[in-house]
């Protein structure tokens, strides 16, 4: 079997269920109604970097270390990289056994692998001027058919000026060059896995939210073009090919803020820096750049390398860092999402938690998180608090978090505040964004050898059951399961589940950003609200 995977990302069922049962989807209708369908679970956090690598590789983050768009590296943060993942994608797999893949537009792809098929890297890739296609006469191929090919719509100067129908128009505007290319790509090479992923339920939801769910014009044009699309898909499909749809994540309504930086302080966790030693800091910053980006930095040249590095990582921390006191902090989120450390002694570079007390502290900041209540309501703010797994405890150096903080429905954590101020109200529209990640995706299925069912999976569980279906066997070593129970017996009977050991996974190719393109992906992040 052959499998076309369309990813939407942010899609959820609670923007598909009511706008079919409008009649306003019928080809989502018909997969819904012949196919399997339902929640697919995502990653803890649900957020596009990580949950695009788990569909991608069938391991969690604990597996494959991306946890957000950054890593954190002591007391800075780095952009990442698909090659940044420490597990081995599927088409990778699917290359090395002689498949054909078209892998396009799909989150953390950058830069492209030397696939066995077609490669266009998608979100996170710095600038249609890199080299964001494999093999590299794709790129040329790509401009000839759509000159004016664009990465992502720009959210920031739109919104600066209170346009929200033109930030409308401009995601149909690209949804439909996506189209056009899934369509050149989809007939003109050859593929048993096709993997196309469309934003624009993402863009959509966290600027639009309130008018998804109403159903204004505007929005509704817009799920319609993905209907759609779904509909030339399912017209070019035949009785040897599968059609998986999933989304990284789903969606849910943001109308409060939790800062979480300033509860950690309120708990005497976390101490700022006061005086003349935070004002320097941010001319200081300002002066190096500056020197940076005129090439005027030779003190390489002059001092010893250790004390080029110690004034490397202080003037690179990001300037969250620079106005945390680190001998009096215990523990900081300078990552978004809820993504909380340690400031371990022996990891960090100013530790002071000896490693005796790391359990307990851990347990400590779990306990208070759940008691946290809206001073306004009295509703509890934190859903769960969760451990990322680790092979010890504490942790090794790898920048993974040690706390993942997920928050109930209604509430966007925001790391970038150290005030009084610990619930509030959304006054400044944080990002713009009224619509935030949710942990229940979409999934469904369709196609000859699909049953019709309505279930729950899990993220993981895509790329195994892709495999499967593909004629692959499975490595062994997978946090996902092929997803038997919406496959028919026959094809069940005929086609037994093959395990495999998984094969090393050269992790030496880990690609660092050079600065330019760094800068490039912040920018993008930040129109779109992901960053500040």
């Amino acid at each position: 079997m052959k499998v076309f995977l369309l990813g939407l990302d942010g899609m959820t069922l609670r923007v598909a269920r009511p706008y079919v049962d409008a009649g306003l989807l019928p080809n989502f209708r018909k997969v819904l109604g012949d196919g399997a369908f339902g929640v697919l679970q995502s990653t803890i956090p649900p957020i596009t970097g990580p949950a695009w690598t788990s569909m991608a590789t069938g391991k969690s983050p604990d597996k494959h270390g991306l946890y957000e768009f950054r890593k954190r590296n002591g007391y800075k943060t780095t952009i990442v990289t698909k090659n940044c993942s420490a597990a081995e994608p599927i088409w990778n797999i699917l290359s090395r056994k002689g498949k054909h893949v078209a892998v396009i537009n799909v989150p953390f792809t950058y830069p492209p692998d030397e696939v066995n098929g077609v490669m266009i890297s998608g979100m996170m890739t710095p600038s249609t001027s890199s080299a964001f296609t494999y093999p590299k006469e794709i790129k040329r191929e790509l401009f000839r058919i759509m000159p004016d090919y664009r990465l992502e719509v720009d959210a920031k100067d739109l919104f600066a000026r209170g346009d929200k129908d033109g930030f409308a128009k401009e995601i149909l505007k690209i949804t439909r060059k996506n189209r056009t290319l899934m369509q050149h790509f989809f007939g003109k090479h050859p593929w048993d896995l096709f993997f196309f992923v469309f934003m624009m339920p993402d863009r959509l939801q966290h600027f639009l939210w309130d008018q998804v769910l109403a159903m204004a014009p505007e929005c509704v044009e817009c799920f319609q073009l993905l209907d759609d699309i779904l509909g030339d898909i399912l017209k070019l499909m035949d009785d040897d090919t599968v059609l998986i749809i999933a989304s990284d994540h789903g969606f849910k309504p943001v109308s409060k803020v939790f800062y979480i930086n300033s509860f950690l302080k309120k708990l005497h966790m976390l101490n700022i820096r006061g005086g003349r030693q935070i004002k320097l800091i941010g001319p200081i910053i300002f002066c190096y750049k500056t020197l940076a980006r005129l090439g005027l930095l030779e003190i390489k040249k002059i001092l010893p390398a250790s004390a080029v590095n110690s004034v490397r990582n202080f003037l690179l921390t990001t300037g969250l860092g620079n106005r945390i006191d680190w001998r009096k902090t215990k523990a900081f989120s300078l990552l978004q999402y809820g993504l909380v450390s340690v400031n371990l002694k022996g990891r960090e570079p100013q530790g002071i938690v000896d490693k005796t007390d790391y359990d307990g502290l851990c347990r400590m900041l779990q306990e208070e998180f759940l008691k946290l209540q809206d001073p306004q309501t009295g509703d509890k703010v934190v859903k769960a608090v969760y451990k990322s797994g680790h092979a010890c405890s504490p942790p090794p150096d790898d920048g993974r978090p040690d706390l993942i903080v997920v928050a109930n429905e209604g509430y966007l954590i925001v790391e970038k505040d150290f005030g009084d101020e610990i619930v509030g109200l959304n006054k400044r529209k944080v990002a713009n964004h009224i619509g935030d990640h949710d942990l229940d995706g979409f999934f469904a299925a369709y196609g000859s050898i699909i049953k019709q069912a309505e279930i729950t999976a899990h993220i993981c569980d895509i790329m195994p059951t892709i495999l499967y279906l593909t004629g692959t066997a499975v490595p062994d070593d997978l946090d996902g399961q092929v997803l038997t129970k919406i496959i028919n017996e026959d094809f069940l009977r005929k086609n037994p589940l093959r395990f495999t050991r998984p094969s090393a996974w050269d992790r030496s190719r880990e690609t660092r950003l050079r600065r330019q393109e760094s800068e490039a992906v912040e920018k993008s992040l930040r129109s779109l609200g992901y960053i500040e």
